[in-house]
């Protein structure tokens, strides 16, 4: 579990050692035009979360497995999380901090180290940032899937799957808009059979009690409606289950350019399209009152669109921050193997500087993919995050990780990815006028321990 709450920090860390190397366009927002093209690739499915392809807009995004007979795409939104606008700080007071003041003149360095811990060294409220859920897409095929590849490409934010199922080929492209607020998949063949799958949208139960109910709100839809809850929470260390918490909505509408879509219990059978399209949006209450309106304003937006002009708008968006930086260490054009396998040949000795500047502008996609301004900032998974209780709750730590998550921000010209974090500080300042007041008797000031959440 450590090692997924690693998957978007070591990036970032990447960004500082080679920042030195890097050329920006000084003083301009404007894209460099690449020379070669950023992709990461991968000729196999992912069988596991790390190896999943990541994509979001900021808010929303999610981990794309590629599976091309069970795909399977790990939702994720940044507002996901249990409990309510609480204080949430530890037990100590200013009485508490004159007797560690008093121990410490006494020279009872144990007794003030003890008080420390029991009063003011642990979060008051232990709760996770958790997943929004997941998307299964069961196909129906009995023939031999040849010519496989899975690719990310970086300038572009954009997934694509290709295979050929029999003699036919299939293509799967995903991407998450931030200009239209809505991740959108594409499911393409020449198959004159056209593509037969089974959608399906779910979620972790929490402890054993169901967080969602999905159901058809109409025969091309798939609604998954729930409430985050954390019912194995703490409070002052004590186990305090909390059912109550963010409620949200996942919608999802399909539309075929023929055949059919026919809905029951929840799910979605579509049967001899030759593209297929399916729309996700998914909103929650802390950004908007009435979040399932909103889902039926943004998927009613989009499906005016033709894909290819939604595309469109999402690569000029993506490309107008991620374009302002090129880097070039060398020439050593290994971009034909595999990414697994150039990292295996990197651990062993091999040279392989593209693989070392392909990474570096894989921390700058990470970046822009989870902090867009009007998002929360990147916790400690970014974005992307499959647990209902995450490795140290997905969290805001303060000491350190916040800050590493932003340090790229400006030395890589991505500036306006640093907003989330300056709303979310300014929240903060104004709570920690009453922690400074009521735990340590300032009056005129503010305080914050090492580590929160959203609230």
């Amino acid at each position: 579990m450590k090692s997924s709450c690693l998957f978007f920090r070591r990036f970032c860390s990447f960004l500082i050692i080679t920042t030195f190397y890097i050329t920006v366009l000084n003083g301009q927002n404007k894209p460099i035009v690449h020379t070669l093209e950023n992709v990461i690739w991968y000729n196999k499915p992912a069988k596991e979360w790390l190896q999943a392809l990541p994509i979001g807009n900021g808010r929303l995004g999610a981990m794309v497995y590629g599976d091309p007979e069970n795909e399977h795409l790990q939702l994720n939104e940044d507002s996901m999380w249990p409990g309510k606008m609480d204080q949430g700080d530890s037990r100590g007071n200013v009485k508490d901090l004159q007797r560690i003041r008093t121990f410490l003149d006494q020279g009872n360095l144990h007794a003030a180290d003890s008080l420390i811990v029991e009063a003011f060294s642990y979060k008051g409220i232990v709760r996770s940032h958790q997943t929004m859920g997941d998307l299964y897409l069961r196909f129906h095929r009995n023939r031999t899937i040849t010519n496989y590849r899975r690719e990310l490409s970086l300038d572009k934010a954009l997934v694509t799957v290709s295979y050929l199922v029999g003699k036919y080929k299939f293509t799967e492209r995903v991407f998450s808009s931030a200009v239209d607020d809505v991740l959108v998949i594409e499911l393409t063949t020449d198959d004159p059979e056209g593509i037969s799958c089974d959608a399906l949208l779910s979620r972790p139960e929490d402890h054993g009690h169901a967080t969602v109910h999905v159901s058809n709100p109409a025969p091309n839809e798939i609604s998954m409606f729930g409430r985050v809850t954390q019912y194995g929470g703490r409070i002052h260390s004590v186990a305090v289950p909390m059912d109550y918490g963010i409620q949200f909505e996942t919608r999802l509408r399909a539309v075929i350019d023929r055949g059919t879509v026919t809905s029951e219990d929840g799910q979605l059978h579509i049967r001899g399209g030759r593209k297929v399209y399916l729309y996700i949006a998914g909103n929650t209450a802390f950004y908007h009152a009435d979040f399932k309106r909103q889902n039926q304003v943004t998927l009613d937006a989009v499906t005016e669109w033709m894909f290819e002009d939604l595309l469109t708008r999402h690569i000029q968006d993506f490309s107008y921050y991620f374009g302002r930086v090129s880097l070039a260490l060398g020439d050593s054009d290994k971009s034909a193997v595999p990414v697994d396998e150039r990292l295996a040949s990197y651990k062993s000795g091999g040279n392989d500087p593209g693989l070392v500047s392909l990474l570096f502008q894989y921390g700058r996609y990470l970046l822009i993919s989870c902090s867009r301004p009007g998002s929360s900032p990147a916790n400690l998974q970014g974005l992307w995050n499959p647990y209902i209780e995450a490795p140290w709750n997905a969290d805001y730590h303060l000491n350190i990780n916040l800050e590493m998550n932003y340090w790229p921000a400006e030395v890589t010209n991505l500036s306006e990815m640093h907003q989330p974090l300056f709303d979310f500080s300014d929240r903060l300042m104004h709570r920690g006028t009453r922690t400074a007041r009521e735990q340590y008797g300032i009056k005129r000031g503010t305080v914050v321990h090492q580590a929160t959440d959203i609230w």
